[in-house]
């Protein structure tokens, strides 16, 4: 899904800051974060929905 594959491109980038949350990697990262999450939203297949929508519903998870 998803989600399990932002946190794993996170993981994989972030490698010095792992167990963050995904506010904070927003936060610190930003430039960063609008990246990967544009690059998975896309190869996830969810054209169809708005991506604030899909950060919202992924906004607390912990990484």
């Amino acid at each position: 899904p998803f989600t399990n594959r932002l946190r794993s491109e996170i993981m994989k980038r972030f490698v010095n800051d792992k167990g963050q949350t995904l506010g904070f990697y927003e936060k610190k990262f930003h430039n960063e974060m609008e990246e990967i999450k544009s690059k998975r939203f896309v190869e996830a297949g969810a054209k169809k929905f708005k991506f604030k929508e899909l950060a919202t519903a992924i906004k607390m998870i912990k990484i």
